[in-house]
């Protein structure tokens, strides 16, 4: 539910340190006599009469997988609102790294693809495409060598490069998404408005819809405001 909060001036330095924080999380302060009480109020009950009437949280407030591109953008994204909960998920070989924060609309569970999940194999059809009945493109998952960043899409067990095996797979990503997509029921995608990003967003919609319901999140800055904007209205 809504509630208040209010901030109580001990020390000026350190109000305003805490004030110009808060601005990078689109907090804004008012001064108490700029406020209206009663409206407050009025707004603060109206939220819990609407909890009451509902039969449970769950119709309210919704699980949702949000997927960006990178961790770092994971990170700041789930402390625009308040203090995620960190969970490592195993997929194969690698470590997952998950961020679990509520919002006002969801539980979200923040994460990132690491860029471009899947690719035109190398191998087969022309140039990756099959020409024979029609034009279909051939797809497989992205593997890099750990050693010397080397990206290939065939099926080998050692990078063709350097022959290490330390390979990492998008498959493992893939199938932790899948399984958190079908727990959630609900997926966010919120790579770059680029073409790199709307690749990468076609992918994962390709590779999630039959396990979620796939909805898209734009926005043109990381920023509270752009990506609350973007939660509000999901194409």
């Amino acid at each position: 539910t809504k509630g208040a909060s209010f901030l109580l001036e001990d020390d000026e330095e350190v109000l305003k340190a805490f004030i110009n924080r808060g601005e990078i999380y689109d907090l804004k302060f008012k001064k108490i006599d700029e406020i209206d009480f009663n409206s407050l109020i009025k707004e603060i009950d109206e939220s819990r009469i609407i909890l009451k009437q509902v039969k449970s949280c769950e119709e309210i407030i919704k699980p949702a997988l949000l997927i960006v591109e990178s961790p770092t953008k994971a990170k700041q994204i789930s402390r625009f609102f308040g203090h995620p909960a960190v969970r490592v998920v195993k997929g194969g070989k690698d470590s997952i790294i998950l961020y679990e924060v509520p919002t006002s609309r969801y539980i979200f569970t923040v994460t990132a693809s690491l860029g471009h999940l899947v690719d035109l194999v190398t191998n087969q059809g022309f140039f990756g495409v099959s020409v024979n009945e029609g034009f279909i493109p051939l797809y497989t998952t992205i593997k890099r060598c750990r050693k010397c960043s080397t990206q290939f899409t065939e099926e080998r067990q050692s990078c063709p490069k350097c022959g290490s095996t330390d390979i990492d797979d998008a498959k493992n990503r893939i199938n932790v998404f899948r399984k958190l997509a079908g727990d959630a029921g609900f997926v966010i995608v919120g790579t770059d408005p680029d073409s790199e990003g709307e690749k990468i967003a076609w992918d994962i919609k390709n590779l999630l819809s039959n396990f979620s319901i796939i909805k898209r999140a734009e926005f043109h800055e990381v920023t509270k405001r752009a990506v609350q904007e973007a939660l509000e209205n999901l194409k």
